[in-house]
Order: C-alpha cells, then sequence, then structure tokens
C-alpha cells in the first residue's frame, strides 16, 4: 500500500513539474474565455455518449457535487467518479478529433 502512495505522489510531482515548465501566456484568461471555453465544451457534449454528456454537464458545467449526482441519478459516489472520469477522457479525444480535422482542412487550403 505504502509503494502505491509513494509512487502516486511521485507522478503527480512530476506532472506538477511538467506543468511548470510549459509557457504560459502573458495575459490571464479572463471570464469571457471560460465563457466561450464553457460554450465549446457545452456544443462538444452531443458527440457524446447521453450519460457522459450528462455526467460532465452536470459536475463541470453546473458544479453539482457528486454525491448530488449520485443521489439523483441512483448512482454511488464512486461510479460518478469512474463515469466522469471516463467521460471526460471521451471529451479529450473528441476535441483531439476536432482539431486534428480542423488542422488537416486548413492545410488543404
Amino acid at each position: 500500500m505504502r509503494h502505491c502512495v509513494n509512487r502516486r505522489r511521485a507522478a503527480r510531482q512530476k506532472g506538477e513539474t511538467a506543468f511548470a515548465r510549459e509557457p504560459r501566456s502573458e495575459v490571464a484568461p479572463g471570464p469571457e474565455d471560460e465563457l466561450s471555453a464553457c460554450g465549446y465544451i457545452r456544443d462538444l457534449l452531443p458527440a457524446l455518449k447521453p450519460e457522459y454528456g450528462e455526467i460532465i454537464r452536470r459536475v463541470d458545467l453546473e458544479e453539482t457535487s457528486r454525491q448530488r449526482v449520485a443521489a439523483e441519478l441512483g448512482l454511488t459516489s464512486n461510479n460518478v467518479g469512474v463515469r466522469l472520469h471516463r467521460a471526460r477522457r471521451a471529451l479529450r479525444h473528441e476535441i483531439e478529433h476536432r482539431r486534428k480535422e480542423f488542422h488537416d482542412s486548413a492545410n488543404l487550403t
């Protein structure tokens, strides 16, 4: 058990170090940027499985607690966490797919 905790801690710290080395924009994102990002994500939700779109909408966009979502959907809190993880992975895949399509179409013109 201790080995798992130590590996997890080391991986998290390594990720934080890599993130700290990434170049950052001079200007911090403002409220307009956040609204734009939320709108973009909301537009992608129909491309996901309905249960994935719903869980992202409720937890990430509406900021409903996982416990409340679990109670309302008749799920365990752990199951909500698993579904949320899978939904975010599917969303990330959809974003990458669309980014690639956009990049490919931009290179054709």
